[in-house]
Order: structure tokens, then C-alpha cells, then sequence
């Protein structure tokens, strides 16, 4: 999942001084992992205009279907 939004250089919202002006693009790569739950996101070395999160569940596991089975 990639979110991203442009921080307006003229703005003076909460957006960090170093990022205005740029597109921030934050991305969160969900990784599968049976009987954890639902984990939660842990911040990965980055850019601070482009975080990186990791986030460990077993929500992101791929459930099967019975079209994945044949006889």
C-alpha cells in the first residue's frame, strides 16, 4: 500500500519544514505471518518525506478458496 500526498511549501500545517514543497509518500509493506493477530506497523530506516513501515500479520496471509483445490 503506497498513500501519497504533496505538502504544500506555502503551508503552514503540521507538515515537517524539511518536507514542504515535496510529495510525501509514506508505504507500508504487509508481511504474513499465521497466529500473530493483527500486529502493528514498525517504522523502517527512511527518509523522513518517504517513511517505510513493515507491518507483520497474519491479516495479510492469503486465506484459500475452494478454487485453489482440484480433485
Amino acid at each position: 500500500v503506497v498513500l501519497k500526498f504533496h505538502a504544500d511549501s506555502s503551508s503552514e500545517s503540521n507538515t515537517s519544514a524539511a518536507c514542504r514543497g515535496r510529495d510525501v509518500v509514506a508505504t507500508v509493506f504487509f508481511r504474513c505471518s499465521a497466529g500473530v493477530g493483527a500486529g502493528f506497523p514498525a517504522l523502517l530506516p527512511s527518509d523522513a518525506c518517504a517513511p517505510t513501515f513493515a507491518w507483520t500479520s497474519e491479516y495479510a496471509c492469503r486465506t484459500c478458496t475452494a478454487a485453489d483445490y482440484e480433485e
